[in-house]
Formats: structure tokens, C-alpha cells, sequence
């Protein structure tokens, strides 16, 4: 079991990693503006983010890859905060027709 010492380093980590995608998000919406898209555009915004992620792990940037990875979480709480907005307004085919006939 983790110490309580243990626990509140943890605590701090992960209260500071919440507030760098908080900052993320705000840059985000400044720069964008509020996004409305279908959850198929996000789905590829998110993968060009995190393709951007990787590529820094790829090159060895470290760095880098925590600040694509911090950006490309952003882009999943706009979604969500999206799909927030947008319930029931989506009809999204999990499984196309195509697939199972």
C-alpha cells in the first residue's frame, strides 16, 4: 500500500498534468474558437495529434512528446465537452451497415 507521502506526490503529478491540459484548452479555444464537430472529425483531429505526439517520440524529443500528448488530451476533453453540448443531436453507425450484412 501506498504511503501517504507516496499518495500526495501522486496527487501533485497529476493536479499538474490536469492543469497543463486546462492551460492546452484555453489556448485551444483562443486560437480555434469554440469547436462543433461530428464525432468523426474529432476522431481525426485527435489521430493527427497524437501522430504529432509520436513523431516526437520517434525523433527522441521527449519533451515534445509530453507537449503534443498534453495537446492532443485537450482535443479529447473538447470533444467531450462537445459531445456535452451536442446529446442527441448525433446519430453516430458504430458498426456500418456495410459490415454487417
Amino acid at each position: 500500500m501506498a504511503s501517504k507521502r507516496e499518495i500526495e506526490k501522486r496527487i501533485a503529478l497529476f493536479d499538474q498534468i490536469m492543469k497543463d491540459v486546462r492551460v492546452e484548452r484555453i489556448l485551444q479555444d483562443k486560437q480555434w474558437g469554440r469547436q462543433e464537430h461530428h464525432p468523426d472529425r474529432w476522431a481525426r483531429i485527435f489521430a493527427e495529434e497524437y501522430g504529432e505526439a509520436s513523431k516526437a517520440l520517434l525523433e527522441g524529443d521527449l519533451n515534445g512528446y509530453r507537449e503534443e500528448t498534453i495537446q492532443a488530451i485537450a482535443v479529447l476533453v473538447a470533444e467531450i465537452e462537445c459531445l456535452d453540448r451536442k446529446v442527441g443531436e448525433f446519430e453516430v453507425e458504430l458498426v456500418p451497415d456495410s459490415v454487417t450484412k
